[in-house]
């Protein structure tokens, strides 16, 4: 039984730290698009594309807690 709870541990902290690559990976994809603002460049594929990122990131953020 010990080693099915480690298991499960391991497997919540992959998932946190994937969730947490990902919310890195979003940070940079936000400070390319103010770059990218800063240059009167206004990427707005960039911005629905992000857009639907930070809401699959909440879908999963929110799925995680109620397992957790």
């Amino acid at each position: 039984m010990g080693n099915k709870a480690t298991l499960n541990q391991n497997q919540a902290a992959n998932v946190r730290k994937a969730l947490r690559n990902r919310c890195i990976r979003l940070a940079k994809d936000a400070e390319h698009i103010k770059a990218d603002i800063e240059r009167d460049c206004i990427p707005y594929w960039k911005l629905d594309a992000l857009r639907d990122d930070l809401n699959d990131l909440a879908d999963d953020l929110e799925e995680f807690l109620w397992n957790a």
